[in-house]
């Protein structure tokens, strides 16, 4: 029996469907790195790392310790997207993981660690082509590439860019001047005599929409896990006619830990921002925004019980959120025989649906 007041549940066969989904879209031929940063969006780097160990090319993930705790299951490509400090190189030469290079210094210590621990550091370097995030500019990219190219301590594996305007638009025109810089970009590095590295550019949008985009790898993120990036990239997916059918791969739950029979009238939670029309059944489910139920949602979210939508009345507490249950009432109780009824705990899923971010900040 399940005694938590709150709880997540990963579908694995969900997620494997999502793979395979961008398996079949993008084909055997290109690679397909899965994003599994910040506990893997909120599914559980161990988990998800567990259930794809025997089917991704790549693991992508943010940081040195979400790195060695995937190493520890798989023996697969990792490649670390964010920053890790000079102090942590020795950990990602000695566990054969790959770093994401995007400033000259950085290179120039990672070259030197390699050097005195006698390794070779496998880098991506990243380029800035319109995200204005981390990246290296094109015109100094050649500084970069010299110092890989003299070294015997650097190998360049990788080169990528991440788009800045893909998901959020139908209008897809600054992505294709972001493309353009990367070609570039892959000139020349080819005029510098590397030819055997991977070039990646695509996210989960760009994997949907532009196969243009895909060159040797995709990294897929949210897609993985069944969420679409945005309704404008459901939208252009539709006008192309691309079929792919995602899962959400993850349901929050919670149970009802009270029931309120209020009058017409009535205010709800903090500030009475909200007056009952009516009279109403408010359920009050053990959940607030210190559990990561964005209070941006008071007033206007939802919850599912028994399949059907009850609304989030009032300002979202932070242990503690009421919602509307009028229309649910036959749901509230069971008989367990003539003599006696009691109250079931009744399961709250959550729409996560209304905030992409709840997936990273639950729990």
């Amino acid at each position: 029996m399940n005694n938590q007041k709150t709880w997540v549940e990963v579908d694995q066969g969900k997620i494997l469907n999502n793979f395979n989904q961008f398996r079949k879209r993008v084909g055997k031929e290109v690679k397909i790195a899965s994003v599994i940063k910040s506990n893997a969006y909120g599914h559980g780097l161990e988990n998800v790392a567990q259930i794809l160990k025997n089917k991704t090319d790549y693991f992508a993930v943010d940081s040195i310790s979400e790195a060695l705790i995937v190493r520890k299951i798989s023996k697969r490509p990792i490649v670390i997207l964010g920053y890790t400090p000079e102090g942590e190189y020795a950990k990602l030469l000695n566990n054969n993981i790959d770093q994401t290079v995007f400033d000259l210094s950085n290179l120039i210590k990672l070259e030197a660690t390699a050097r005195r621990l006698h390794k070779v550091a496998q880098v991506h370097l990243e380029i800035e082509t319109g995200t204005s995030r981390n990246g290296i500019l094109l015109a100094d990219l050649p500084k970069y590439l010299e110092i890989i190219k003299k070294s015997k301590s650097l190998h360049l594996v990788g080169l990528f860019t991440h788009f800045a305007n893909i998901e959020d638009t139908t209008n897809h025109s600054y992505a294709e001047k972001q493309l353009k810089t990367y070609k570039e970009a892959v000139k020349l590095v080819t005029q510098f005599g590397f030819t055997d590295y991977i070039k990646h550019t695509a996210c989960t949008a760009a994997s949907i929409l532009f196969d243009k985009t895909y060159f040797d790898m995709i990294r897929l993120g949210i897609g993985l896990y069944g969420m679409w990036p945005s309704k404008e990239t459901k939208i252009s997916a539709q006008n192309n006619q691309v079929k792919i059918k995602l899962q959400s791969a993850l349901t929050w739950k919670t149970r009802i830990a009270h029931l309120n029979s209020l009058p017409a009238k009535t205010y709800v939670s903090y500030g009475c921002t909200e007056r009952l029309m009516r009279d109403s059944l408010v359920a009050v489910i053990p959940v607030g925004y210190y559990d990561g139920f964005d209070r941006g949602l008071s007033n206007v979210g939802e919850v599912l019980v028994g399949g059907l939508r009850c609304p989030v009345l009032g300002r979202i507490c932070m242990n503690m959120t009421m919602i509307d249950r009028l229309m649910m009432k036959l749901y509230c109780w069971v008989v367990k025989n003539k003599k006696k009824s009691q109250p079931r705990p009744l399961l709250v899923r959550l729409i996560l649906s209304i905030m992409r971010s709840l997936l990273e900040s639950i729990l």
